[in-house]
């Protein structure tokens, strides 16, 4: 197994060998890229991040493009080496850029995700923000983050990535209000993987849901009911009273500031912070002022057998 990499900034002139070595074996020879593409005149003025693995091998790079204003930018030319992919390399360089563009007081980012690496941008609070498209002949989604406020969430994708995003980046408290446990988005593969990666941590985890029928979450059964059941001891379930609710129609909230509102449990739209933490404070409020008027669901509970 691979140890941690460590991620750093480069000096573009004295490093340029390194990042276009990497980039030229996961672009032109890995996907076929036209050499002429790999390139560009933004390289000069970029920020750039390699990543190192512990016997001084470059194995990742990236870099952060900031626009004349200060205001947007846009990551890209993310590439990781065949053998260190699914390492953590990719996320650990997207986290250092996003920092990075915060402490240049950058408020928004853009970004092309390949989609096989859509995934990755996904779970890190990155959301659709127009169609699938054509660019150096493979396919990509655009993909946009909000550093400075909270974002709007559109669309089933949208959600699920939020829904995904706040899950993963949960420190040891998650709380969800899901009045039909969300068919659609709790059993979206990118949604329940992420819960069950929460639920098989060491660390202890708790999660509280709250939800509005429990008759018919049972009638309807799937894998994010079968995965609650299976493990009583990360996740709670309680029965809300929808004469004392105080809460959006659906919300998910976590320990570190992350949070997504939707004002229907049948509409993906909403509104999220990813992270937003002023508003953190009244999304957790609202969820536990609920917590507490609610009843237990032994329709819900695991069956003994």
């Amino acid at each position: 197994m691979h140890t941690a990499v460590t991620v750093q900034a480069v000096d573009y002139p004295s490093q340029s060998a390194a990042l276009h070595a990497i980039r030229q074996r996961v672009f032109v020879h890995g996907q076929g890229i036209d050499p002429a593409l790999e390139r560009d005149s933004a390289d000069a003025g970029a920020v750039h991040v390699l990543a190192m693995a512990a016997d001084g091998q470059w194995v990742g790079t990236g870099r952060l493009v900031i626009d004349a204003a200060g205001e947007h930018g846009r990551i890209g030319r993310m590439a990781v080496l065949p053998d260190w992919r699914g390492q953590g390399v990719g996320a650990a360089m997207l986290q250092w850029l996003e920092q990075q563009a915060r402490q240049r007081g950058v408020s928004r980012l853009q970004l092309h995700a390949q989609l096989p690496a859509l995934a990755l941008y996904l779970r890190a609070g990155w959301l659709p923000c127009g169609p699938e498209f054509v660019e150096a002949s493979l396919p990509h989604l655009p993909l946009h983050k909000r550093l400075d406020g909270a974002m709007a969430v559109g669309g089933e994708l949208a959600a699920q990535a939020a829904l995904a995003c706040i899950i993963s980046t949960t420190g040891r408290q998650l709380r969800l209000l899901a009045p039909l446990l969300d068919p659609g988005l709790l059993d979206a593969p990118l949604v329940l993987d992420s819960l069950r990666a929460l639920a098989a941590r060491r660390q202890p985890v708790q999660v509280q849901i709250l939800v509005d029928d429990p008759t018919a979450i049972v009638r309807c059964g799937g894998a994010a009911l079968a995965l609650l059941q299976r493990r009583p001891s990360v996740f709670s379930i309680r029965q809300r009273s929808l004469d004392h609710t105080t809460s959006a129609n659906a919300l998910a909230v976590n320990d570190r500031g992350y949070w997504l509102q939707r004002p229907s449990a049948a509409s993906p739209d909403g509104q999220a912070g990813l992270p937003w933490r002023p508003s953190t404070q009244r999304v957790l409020q609202a969820f536990e002022q609920d917590w507490s008027c609610a009843a237990d669901c032994p329709e819900l509970r695991p069956l003994r057998l």
